[in-house]
């Protein structure tokens, strides 16, 4: 997937995770300005990875999702396989280790050595 999907809400975000086999939720704040640097980064990378949804979500419009997820701080990250949370980070992270999370997802959902596809 070429872009980063927003989704508005926690029942539109339930909709798109049961659309991938495997996803990674952006979980943003509207006020936060290391989600703003973090989004970009994430964009270019997603570019790579086709074969993962990724989608963005600001964290005070999917409270229930947030609250499941026991979700303390923005920008996170979380994986999904199936529609169900498999990893995550938290915090700030630069793009290797975005790229080493997603290829982890990768190898999860498909097997294999987790290369951008």
């Amino acid at each position: 997937m070429a872009a980063i999907r927003h989704v508005k809400n926690d029942r539109e975000l339930d909709e798109e995770l049961a659309k991938c086999r495997a996803a990674v939720v952006f979980f943003s704040g509207k006020e936060c300005v290391l989600c703003i640097n973090f989004e970009r980064m994430l964009r270019d990378i997603c570019k790579s990875y086709r074969s993962i949804c990724c989608l963005k979500a600001n964290a005070e419009d999917v409270p229930r999702h947030v609250k499941s997820l026991g979700i303390l701080c923005v920008p996170s990250l979380v994986a999904y396989i199936g529609g169900r949370p498999v990893e995550r980070t938290a915090g700030y992270i630069y793009a290797p280790v975005i790229t080493g999370f997603l290829a982890s997802v990768l190898r999860k959902a498909y097997g294999g050595v987790g290369q951008a596809t």
